[in-house]
Order: structure tokens, then sequence, then C-alpha cells
């Protein structure tokens, strides 16, 4: 079974609309219909408002709202239970480059102090 967005794209696409046309029937940011249709846009912080969206897209593409709106729910959580991937060692600064910093800053405020007094 294919996710909720890519159904959602399938169908749009069926019909020959482009995300714009939707933009312009429905009046929804493209952002967000491009977040119903999987696409991962770092607009979109919560459902609060992809879910009033996803009703309409649903209606307007002749689906049932209220299954659209819990598959993605659905899909939504189970995505968020994935384990994130992990770098296994991060790199680490060098410890001179540290003690140089370090030692460049504190002369560099030295001969500031010099220079201005």
């Amino acid at each position: 079974m294919a996710n909720l967005g890519d159904e959602l794209r399938e169908e749009r696409e069926a019909k020959g609309l482009s995300l714009d046309d939707v933009r312009r029937s429905l009046g929804v940011p493209v952002h967000y219909l491009e977040a119903m249709e999987g696409v991962d846009s770092p607009l979109v912080a919560d459902a609060f408002y992809v879910v009033p969206f996803l009703r309409r897209y649903a209606d307007f593409l002749g689906k049932d709202a209220a299954t659209c709106v819990a598959r993605y729910l659905a899909e939504v959580v189970r995505k968020e239970k994935e384990p994130s991937p992990r770098v296994a060692n991060p790199p680490a600064v060098p410890t001179g480059w540290v003690v140089g910093g370090a030692v460049a800053a504190v002369a560099a405020a030295a001969v500031a102090w010099f220079v201005l007094l």
C-alpha cells in the first residue's frame, strides 16, 4: 500500500493539476501541499495547520477526508518513532587548534589593551 502522500500526488497528477493549480483553487500554501504529499518542508512545524488543509485537499480530490487525516497522522507517528541515524564518531576539533586559538585571542586582547592605553 502506497503512503498517503504518494496517493495524493498521484491523484492530483491524474487530474492534470499542478501544486499551483491546487493552491489557487483551495488557498492552501504550496509548502503545506508539499508536506501533505510527503516532501520534507522545513516551513511546516506541526499538524495544527496541516490537518484542516488536508481535509480540504482530500475533499478537493474526491477522497474521504476523515480517512486521509487518520492515515496522515498514523504515518507521522510512525515516522517519528523511526530511529534517527547517528554519527558513529563525530569529528573532533584538534586540541592544538583550540589551544592555538585561545593563545591568539589572549595575545590580540593584550595588544589591543596596550595600543589603546
